[in-house]
């Protein structure tokens, strides 16, 4: 099963770089770099793992959080952002809704740093799928 990863990103050459990681990660991906998208994007995608800029024009990172916790999203989170006070005011207002996030990352990152948190949240993902399967098996047994 390839789990579903959303990157919010509004410099578009980050989004391709976070997208070449999630995808040798092992991850289907879809990118935007205008939150303006994510309603759009999100509903139709079902995303298991979102990557969101917390700093972007027009509608920012905080917006999006409103919008995912709106919607009841479950996708796991990972912030990104070059202010650690931005960072932390997104993770608390997060966790504050409800939201789960995944990783916190400065930027700029370093890639080692993004594949090894993507590939954990994967790992965690297909560990919970497994889980949910077997517990459906043994319901229908």
């Amino acid at each position: 099963m390839q789990h579903r990863l959303l990157i919010v990103e509004d410099d578009a050459s980050i989004a391709e770089l976070v997208g070449t990681i999630a995808r040798g990660a092992g991850f289907e991906v879809r990118a935007i770099t205008s939150s303006h998208d994510i309603a759009a994007l999100h509903d139709g995608f079902r995303p298991d793992v979102i990557v969101l800029d917390v700093l972007m024009p027009e509608m920012d990172g905080f917006d999006v959080l409103n919008y995912l916790h709106e919607c009841d999203s479950d996708a796991k989170i990972v912030l990104l952002s070059g202010s650690s006070s931005y960072r932390e005011m997104a993770e608390k207002m997060a966790e504050a809704h409800g939201l789960r996030i995944a990783a916190n990352l400065a930027k700029p990152f370093r890639a080692p740093s993004l594949r090894l948190a993507l590939e954990g949240i994967r790992q965690n993902l297909m560990t919970f799928a497994v889980a949910d399967e077997s517990t459906r098996k043994a319901l229908q047994a």
